[in-house]
């Protein structure tokens, strides 16, 4: 005797009942870890610069001061705590150029702290962004213009921004 029409349509469909099941576990067994890094290990490489930036107050307008990174301009950060710095330039000192080794400390997931070259002081910097790619750091600047209105040298505490990418 022939196998039902009936019995044939409930085997095909516990057939692709299995096969659906056994597809969802083998797609599962494979997916690739996808958890965020940690700051820590995102902060760990070697970063290009992109920019640096600060607006300076003024009487007349405010200034924008901008360095654009150089191809050998470079920040490497290092799992021992210590911070690789080369640079064609700063902002405040073009055409200077300048590599050196410096320690840094993360202080917490949204700052870090960079310490000055062979001292126990350094400067704060907020973590405003990081991911695979990309690093945006701001620091307090303390710098001296000249006022033009006044004809004095005024000093300002601004935002620098410094902005690095993979």
């Amino acid at each position: 005797m022939a196998p039902s029409f009936a019995g044939n349509i409930a085997r095909s469909k516990y057939s692709a009942l299995l096969f659906c099941g056994f597809l969802i576990l083998s797609v599962c067994a494979c997916k690739k870890d996808n958890a965020p890094k940690s700051v820590t290990a995102l902060l760990m490489n070697k970063w290009s610069v992109f920019y640096e930036s600060a607006v300076v107050p003024s009487c007349l307008t405010p200034i924008q001061l901008v360095y654009v990174g150089q191809p050998a301009d470079y920040y490497n950060f290092k799992s021992n705590d210590s911070l690789d710095i080369s640079l064609s330039g700063t902002l405040f000192q073009v055409n200077n150029p300048n590599k050196e080794s410096r320690k840094y400390a993360l202080l917490n997931d949204s700052s870090i702290m960079i310490y000055s070259p062979a001292s126990t002081n350094g400067d704060t910097a907020s973590i405003i962004r990081i991911s695979s790619d990309s690093l945006v750091l701001t620091t307090l600047t303390t710098v001296s213009f000249a006022n033009l209105c006044t004809n004095t040298v005024d000093t300002y505490t601004v935002p620098d921004t410094l902005r690095l990418y993979r």
